[in-house]
């Protein structure tokens, strides 16, 4: 499966204790929805975040975002063929217009 935003997530702001509640009530909020309805969980993840720590900080709020989000934007296995090729495409087309940016400036 080729997944979007796969740069670092943020740090927990839970303590150990709080992450293991999290991590329980999170899988079974997310698992209550088909995969493609994922995100619905996103209210019921952010009480559970402001449930652990008391209130509901910034912190807690980007955590919840990118763990949601990272469940939920994945291709499907089958696709991953065809959206390679329109990716390689993509790129293709990228580098060769940055070159020729590169020699109209070194001209």
């Amino acid at each position: 499966m080729i997944a979007r935003g796969t740069e670092a997530a943020p740090p927990s702001p839970f303590t150990p204790e709080q992450q293991r509640r999290f991590d329980e009530g999170f899988e079974w909020a997310v698992n209550k929805y088909p995969p493609e309805r994922r995100k619905s969980a996103l209210l019921a993840v952010l009480h559970l975040a402001q449930d652990q720590l008391g209130w509901l900080p910034e912190s807690a709020m980007a955590y919840v975002g990118a763990r949601l989000v990272w469940i939920a934007d994945l291709l499907p296995d089958d696709m991953e063929p065809a959206i390679r090729t329109l990716m390689e495409m993509g790129s293709a087309a990228i580098e060769k217009t940055l070159e020729g940016a590169e020699a109209r400036e070194s001209a």
